[in-house]
C-alpha cells in the first residue's frame, strides 16, 4: 500500500482526500500507542495518534501547550504573589495598633514593676490610643445601626434598640 497504489484508499475504506503521514519514534512508544488505542477503542492506532495531534493543535493554539509558554505564566504568577504579599504587609504595617507596638509598650515600664492594671491605665489616658480606639468603636456602633440594634440620639448616646442583644 502506498501512494502510488490508487487502490490503497479504497482498501483501507479512506476517504478520497486522505493521505499517509509517516512517523518515525522509537519501538517503545509504537507499542504504547498501540496499546492505548486498543484500550480506548480506537480502530487504529493511527486513528488515535491523529486524534492526540488535532487535541495537542488546539490545546497549543489556545495557548496550554508549550514549555515556554507555561514558565512565562509561572513567572508572572509567582510576581503577582510577590506583590501581594508585599501589599498584604504594608496594609497590616498601616493597621498596626501602638498597643502591638514594643516601643510604646516600653514606655509605660520603668526599673519598678508595675501591674498591668497600671500599665493599661496609662494606655487609657494617652490620646494616642483614643485615636486608635474611637473610629474603630463608631464603625462597630455605625455598623450596629445599620442593622437595627443600636441607636444614636444627639445629645444622649448610644443604646441598644429592643432588638438588639443587650
Amino acid at each position: 500500500m502506498t501512494e502510488d497504489d490508487p487502490q490503497w484508499k479504497e482498501t483501507l475504506g479512506l476517504a478520497d482526500d486522505s493521505t499517509r503521514v509517516q512517523i518515525i519514534c522509537k519501538e517503545q512508544h509504537r507499542d504504547e500507542w498501540t496499546k492505548e488505542a486498543d484500550e480506548k477503542g480506537y480502530s487504529s492506532r493511527s486513528s488515535y495518534l491523529y486524534e492526540l495531534i488535532e487535541e495537542a493543535r488546539a490545546y497549543r493554539k489556545e495557548g496550554f501547550l508549550g514549555w515556554e509558554h507555561a514558565q512565562e505564566q509561572i513567572e508572572e504568577l509567582e510576581t503577582e504573589v510577590e506583590q501581594l504579599e508585599n501589599e498584604l504587609d504594608k496594609e497590616k504595617e498601616a493597621n498596626k495598633s501602638p498597643l502591638s507596638n514594643p516601643t510604646t509598650v516600653k514606655r509605660h515600664l520603668s526599673e519598678n514593676y508595675t501591674p498591668l492594671s497600671d500599665i493599661v491605665e496609662e494606655f487609657l489616658q494617652e490620646e494616642d490610643l483614643e485615636q486608635v480606639l474611637r473610629p474603630a468603636i463608631e464603625d462597630t456602633l455605625y455598623a450596629l445601626t445599620g442593622q437595627d440594634e443600636v441607636e444614636y440620639q444627639r445629645g444622649h448616646g448610644w443604646r441598644l434598640t429592643e432588638g438588639g442583644d443587650g
